[in-house]
C-alpha cells in the first residue's frame, strides 16, 4: 500500500516577515497618528466655536440661549474626541468584519497583541509553503520514470511548476498587500480623522469613514476566499499522491490543480475590489444625508 504523503506548511518564513516589518511600523506610529490627529481636532474645533460664538451669537445679539449653545457644543465636542478620534473605532469595525470572514473561511484571525499573530493558520508564506509540498510530490513521482520520460517530464512539469510558483506568489502579494493597506489606512490614515472637528473640513473625516468601510468589505471578501482557497490547498498532495505513479493522472491531476490556483488568484485580485467599491458606495449614499445634518449641526444650524 502507496503512504499517503502529508503537507507540513509552516508560517514565519521571508514574506510574513516582510508584511510584519511593514504593518509593525505602521503600528508604532499609531501613537503619533492619534497625538496628531487629536491636535487638529481640537484646533479646529476651537476655532470654529469662537467664530460661531462671535460671530452668530454675539455681534447678532442672540444671546438669550448662549448656556444652550455651549451645552450642546461641548456634548458634540466629547463625543467626537472619544469616539471619532480614536483609532479604536475604526480598528473594531475592521476586526468585527474580518473576523465574520475568517469563520466563515473556516480559520482564524487574531488582531490582539503583536501584528506577527494577525494569521493563525493563513499568511503569505504559508501559501508559498503549499508550492514547496505540491514540487516534493511531483518530483518523487517522476524519480521512477524511464530515461526519455524522465527528461521529458521533468522538462514540462519544470515549467508547469514555475506558473504554479508565481500563481503562488501573486496569492501571497494579493494577501500582503490587503494588510498593509489595512494598517496604512488605520494608523497613517488616521490623521484625516483629527479634520473632524470643524464643518469646514469634516469632508476628510467622511473620506476616510468612507475608505474604512470599503477596507473593511475587502478583508472580509479576501477572508472567505482565503478560507475555501486553505480547504483546497490542503487536499493537493493528497490529490498528486492517488496518481500512484501513473503519469497521466499524475498530469491531470497537477493541471487541475494549477487551473484552481490560477481561478482564485483571478478571484482574490478582482472580487474584494468589486465589493469594496460596490458596497461601500451603497453606504455611502445612506449616509450622505446623515454627514449634511452632522455638518449643518456643526456649523452653528439649529442651535
Amino acid at each position: 500500500m502507496e503512504s499517503t504523503i502529508t503537507c507540513q506548511v509552516n508560517t514565519g518564513g521571508t514574506l510574513d516577515n516582510i508584511m510584519m516589518i511593514f504593518c509593525d511600523a505602521m503600528f508604532r506610529y499609531g501613537n503619533e497618528s492619534t497625538a496628531l490627529a487629536s491636535k487638529i481636532f481640537m484646533i479646529l474645533f476651537a476655532l470654529e466655536f469662537l467664530w460661531q460664538l462671535a460671530v452668530k451669537k454675539v455681534f447678532t445679539g442672540d444671546i438669550e440661549k448662549l448656556w444652550v449653545f455651549f451645552f450642546t457644543r461641548s456634548s458634540l465636542g466629547f463625543f467626537f474626541m472619544n469616539y471619532l478620534v480614536n483609532v479604536d473605532t475604526y480598528r473594531s469595525i475592521i476586526i468585527f468584519i474580518a473576523r465574520f470572514g475568517a469563520r466563515v473561511g473556516g480559520f482564524n484571525v487574531d488582531f490582539q497583541g503583536q501584528v506577527s499573530n494577525i494569521f493563525v493558520e493563513v499568511t503569505p508564506s504559508s501559501m508559498v509553503g503549499y508550492f514547496t509540498c505540491i514540487a516534493d510530490v511531483v518530483h518523487r513521482s517522476t524519480d521512477t520514470t524511464g530515461v526519455l520520460e524522465y527528461i521529458t517530464v521533468k522538462y514540462l512539469l519544470a515549467l508547469s511548476l514555475l506558473l504554479f510558483f508565481v500563481v503562488l506568489i501573486c496569492i501571497s502579494f494579493l494577501l500582503m498587500e490587503v494588510f498593509i493597506k489595512t494598517y496604512f489606512l488605520l494608523y497613517i490614515g488616521f490623521i484625516l480623522t483629527g479634520f473632524a472637528g470643524s464643518s469646514w473640513t469634516i469632508n476628510y473625516w467622511q473620506k476616510y469613514l468612507k475608505q474604512v468601510s470599503a477596507m473593511a468589505l475587502e478583508f472580509l471578501t479576501q477572508c472567505i476566499l482565503l478560507g475555501v482557497l486553505k480547504s483546497q490547498a490542503d487536499s493537493w498532495t493528497s490529490l498528486l499522491t492517488k496518481s500512484h505513479g501513473d503519469l497521466v493522472n499524475l498530469a491531470g491531476a497537477f493541471i487541475n490543480m494549477l487551473g484552481v490556483a490560477l481561478i482564485f488568484l483571478m478571484l482574490m485580485y478582482s472580487m474584494p475590489r468589486w465589493v469594496g467599491n460596490n458596497l461601500s458606495g451603497e453606504v455611502r449614499l445612506r449616509l450622505d444625508d446623515q454627514f449634511k445634518s452632522v455638518s449643518g449641526f456643526m456649523s452653528g444650524g439649529g442651535i
